[in-house]
């Protein structure tokens, strides 16, 4: 009698049923994906006495090389003795068992074995052979590895953050106290010797206060804890108040300041990230620099408003481009040593551009300077802020910054920046 899925019932006779094959069961494990083998318990040494195809194409190694041997010619320095040892212990109980464990190819190349052993009893229900079917998981285990090392990774990294960010904090209250007190200090009447001392001592804790300001911010953004405030931002204002902050930084080494910005443009952005950013590439330019010229321009795209900077200073290497944007990496190791800084300056511009649905793009060759282009979101018609990390439109003309051919210059629009030239050299 045999049920069917909707209630009924129908009759059917065992003799209606087709024969199988006596060796049906030996074509379908010859057949199958998995590796075979059988061992016997019973002879010396338990060896192999049946191997698939399949365990052929996994191990390398053929049938002929393989019977009559003991198994454990798949282990090698890297097997863990734990795996062999639950094994042994399933065999010795006559159980079932899986491990997973390290076995090794004819050709010495490591793989990673899912076993599963199960025994095999004669009609009298005693134990003479154990089969196991093995699978190569290797491909499974590196992904796992993978995951494990990336969340690692993660929670070092988060771990750093917080390490940074603490000791950032504990340090800059007696600091701000330290550059309070040199304050007060400069405003007394000192002798000459002494008014040095006092300013060099300003000058060191403005340097350490704006570097563990740098490092708070980067833990912020890694965080996730930054929060734009967009608006309409005049961006010739922006240019000129950091080309002016950076006035005597250039003229103690004789460069040139160039800016040429429309004074009409306008960039929908956050005024004081915007400030720093500017602050960051052209102070990079003027350091770095040590004759010539450092060039702003700005101009209206299709894609938003792009800001160039350039220089005539020494160039990048092209080993060294790549690393640019890496917390803690500088341009090259004898200028770093020189010029000192933390090489936290790009990393911070690139993901506070980031933040804007921007761009920054760095092009240099050794001897030619270095032009480095970033492009923001014109001002959007309804003024709503942008959150933008993928804006499409600034996406798509990515590729094309460097392309563009510059527009003339509007000689009446530009920013002229008192005591220094504002044309080409």
């Amino acid at each position: 009698m045999m049920t069917s899925a909707r209630g009924g019932s129908r009759q059917r006779r065992l003799s209606d049923i087709p024969a199988f094959p006596s060796c049906l069961r030996e074509w379908a494990v010859e057949g199958a994906a998995n590796a075979f083998v059988i061992v016997d318990l019973n002879a010396p040494d338990q060896p192999v006495v049946d191997v698939n195809a399949a365990f052929e194409r996994v191990t390398g190694y053929s049938k002929d090389e393989v019977l009559q041997r003991n198994c454990r010619f798949l282990q090698g320095p890297g097997t863990d003795p734990a795996a062999v040892a639950q094994m042994r212990e399933a065999i010795a109980a006559r159980a079932e068992t899986t491990v997973v464990l390290r076995n090794y190819r004819k050709d010495g190349s490591p793989f990673w074995n899912e076993l599963y052993l199960s025994p095999i009893a004669a009609a009298n229900g005693v134990v003479t052979h154990y089969v196991g079917v093995q699978t190569d998981v290797s491909a499974r285990v590196r992904a796992t590895e993978l995951e494990v090392a990336l969340a690692a990774e993660k929670q070092s990294s988060r771990l750093k953050d917080v390490f940074l960010a603490t000791v950032s904090h504990e340090l800059r209250t007696p600091l701000t106290a330290i550059a309070g007190y040199a304050e007060l200090l400069g405003l007394g009447q000192l002798p000459p010797e002494q008014a040095d001392d006092v300013a060099h001592l300003r000058r060191s804790a403005a340097h350490l206060l704006g570097l563990i300001d740098d490092v708070l911010l980067l833990t912020s953004l890694a965080a996730g804890r930054e929060v734009l405030s967009q608006r309409p931002v005049a961006v010739r204002e922006l240019v000129t108040s950091v080309i002016a902050a950076e006035g005597s930084a250039a003229e103690a080494k004789g460069l040139s300041l160039e800016a040429t910005v429309p004074a009409t443009l306008t960039a929908w952005s956050d005024t004081a990230v915007l400030r720093r950013v500017l602050r960051i590439l052209i102070g990079n330019a003027v350091k770095f620099t040590n004759a010539g010229w450092v060039r702003t321009t700005a101009r209206e795209t299709a894609a938003g408003v792009e800001v160039v900077v350039e220089d005539s200073g020494p160039g990048i290497a092209p080993e060294r481009l790549s690393q640019l944007f890496t917390s803690f990496q500088h341009r090259e190791d004898g200028l770093a040593r020189k010029h000192g800084g933390a090489g936290l300056g790009l990393a911070i511009a690139r993901q506070l551009l980031d933040l804007h649905g921007g761009l920054l793009q760095v092009e240099s060759r050794v001897g030619h300077g270095s032009r480095v282009t970033i492009l923001l979101p014109g001002v959007p018609a309804t003024r709503h802020q942008i959150t933008g990390r993928d804006e499409p439109a600034l996406r798509e003309k990515a590729g094309a910054i460097s392309r563009q051919q510059r527009q003339p210059r509007d000689v009446s629009a530009e920013c002229r920046i008192k005591g220094m030239p504002t044309t080409n050299p």
